[in-house]
């Protein structure tokens, strides 16, 4: 499963060499990223997904969602595709979207509205998705391959200071997710699993550039830190979550839109 850190920083969080224990690691961070986004109702890892939702007869020019919309790709009511000119996205704050309107008064014909577009919570969508620096060199990218050519797989990140490809990592290339598995420096060389999220693998042209999903850098933390406690929790012990954890994750929870 995707997961909302990945093993170079839990690795760097606990103070422990990379490649020790990677088998334990990857489980806690995978069982921690299903407890938080479980307790706070909302994903952190998006998916991409086209969802049927009923139209409110009361209030028919508005269509509440039942899940964070992180962007909208296509939105269709009764056969007929929206155009965005002719919605309003809510909120307008950058957050996810919890809402759509039709703009100027007008009102969906329905029964259902088939919404399609990558599902999850951000608090900023713009930096949602940020450019890897980096693109492709297969040539082509087949649908079915699972080592991905780029161009500097040793780089760093500017920004962050962290390798540019990490295991675990979830990648976007045009409609697609891919999730790193490994990174061989020297070969310029990803192994990936193709298609992941909701997503198909199709192949890619060469050159084409490869964009790195950007966790919210609060959840990121919390994600480690309870990885962290799992993974150091005795096996035959069972221990109330920490105090600290629960705060952080009732923070997070979704408020309902009724």
């Amino acid at each position: 499963m995707n997961t909302i850190a990945n093993l170079y920083q839990l690795h760097r969080h606990i103070g422990i060499a990379a490649g020790v224990d990677d088998i334990r690691l990857t489980l806690a961070l995978e069982a921690a990223t299903g407890e938080i986004e479980r307790q706070a109702g909302r994903r952190f890892v998006p998916v991409y997904a086209v969802r049927d939702l009923p139209i409110n007869p009361r209030y028919p020019g508005e269509l509440l969602l039942n899940d964070d919309l992180l962007e909208l790709t296509t939105l269709t009511d009764n056969g007929a595709v929206i155009s965005a000119a002719e919605l309003t996205l809510l909120p307008g704050d950058g957050a996810s979207i919890a809402a759509i309107d039709r703009a100027n008064g007008g009102a969906f014909t329905g029964p259902t509205v088939a919404v399609a577009g990558w599902w999850g919570w951000h608090p900023n969508r713009a930096d949602a998705w940020v450019p890897s620096g980096d693109t492709i060199e297969n040539d082509p990218l087949t649908a079915t391959a699972t080592t991905l050519l780029v161009t500097n797989a040793d780089a760093t990140d500017p920004v962050s200071g962290e390798p540019r490809f990490q295991a675990g990592q979830v990648l976007r290339i045009g409609d697609e997710l891919l999730r790193v598995l490994a990174v061989a420096g020297l070969d310029d060389q990803l192994t990936v699993v193709r298609g992941v999220a909701g997503t198909t693998a199709t192949s890619h042209l060469q050159g084409a550039s490869i964009d790195r999903y950007n966790p919210p850098a609060e959840v990121v933390n919390l994600c480690l830190r309870w990885a962290a406690w799992l993974y150091r929790l005795p096996d035959q012990a069972e221990a109330a979550l920490p105090v600290d954890l629960r705060s952080a994750v009732v923070a997070l929870r979704r408020t309902r839109v009724t």
